[in-house]
């Protein structure tokens, strides 16, 4: 029975973070009209203010994330011309 407790207890932990994440995620990938641009515009504002104009941002198929080679930011279609929060969040960061 403690082995059961503590199996049940390392798979809260292992998984929780995740599915925590992804429900926040998704309860807030609403469109909100009243945000002046989308995830592209909002990460091609921070990467200018940071001094870093070179770093493209591109759409991918791929999923969100950061190409070192390539120095491009690359946001999934939905993060990418998305207004919602959840696509500001993920252009963030």
């Amino acid at each position: 029975m403690h082995l059961v407790i503590l199996l049940l207890l390392l798979l809260a932990l292992l998984f929780g973070p995740q599915l925590w994440a992804r429900s926040v995620l998704s309860r807030h990938s609403k469109p909100q009209d009243h945000f002046p641009g989308n995830g592209e515009a909002f990460a091609r504002h921070l990467l200018n203010r940071a001094g870093l104009e070179k770093v493209a941002v591109e759409q991918t198929t791929l999923g969100d994330h950061y190409d070192p080679a390539d120095r491009c930011v690359r946001l999934s279609e939905a993060n990418f011309t998305g207004k919602s929060l959840t696509a500001v969040a993920v252009a963030a960061h």
